[in-house]
């Protein structure tokens, strides 16, 4: 995995400071508009806007998601969810 540190934002469920951010599949982890990415304090899926702010990730646009991409995103919530407070966690639901 390579993690790309940027200008720090804030995730737009929990407002958590964001400054990096890390690919899975261990390529350039530098995110372009349309990159999804889960908050690693809340675990909110979020997406990358033109202008690189964040904002939360659409049922819908999920559910319009590939089945594998859609499966890392839950297996990467699932582990943020191990580490994050329960009065913090967001989308226990069938995101």
């Amino acid at each position: 995995m390579k993690t790309t540190h940027v200008a720090e934002t804030k995730c737009p469920q929990c407002a958590c400071a964001i400054d990096a951010h890390t690919h899975l599949s261990g390529d350039d982890a530098t995110p372009t508009p349309g990159s999804l990415s889960v908050c690693l304090r809340c675990a909110a899926y979020l997406s990358f806007n033109d202008d690189l702010s964040i904002r939360p990730l659409t049922t819908a646009e999920f559910e319009a998601l590939p089945l594998d991409v859609r499966l890392l995103l839950r297996k990467a919530r699932r582990a943020a969810w191990e580490v994050v407070p329960v009065e913090l966690q967001v989308g226990k639901r069938k995101l």
